[in-house]
């Protein structure tokens, strides 16, 4: 159970760092686990009324769509900044 949460922690910050370098915003650690974290959700959420599944990269592929998505989100509500 401990070892499943870390893996969610870690390729939650890797995604989110990835969107974070895509969509031009910079984060802390913790910006990017939280943004990976609820675009993995989003992104599984897209993909599976989308009624696509491929495996582990497609997951990675609508992760990082969905953590790019809550950059944006985020950049609307709160202003861009570098």
């Amino acid at each position: 159970m401990v070892t499943g949460i870390l893996i969610v922690i870690v390729i939650g910050a890797i995604v989110g760092a990835v969107a974070g370098i895509i969509m031009g915003r910079s984060m802390s650690l913790l910006g990017c686990i939280a943004c990976g974290i609820v675009g993995s959700a989003l992104g599984g959420f897209i993909a599976q009324k989308l009624g696509m599944s491929g495996g582990f990269v497609m997951a990675l592929v609508f992760d990082l769509i969905g953590a790019c998505i809550v950059i944006f989100i985020v950049n609307l509500i709160f202003g861009r900044r570098r």
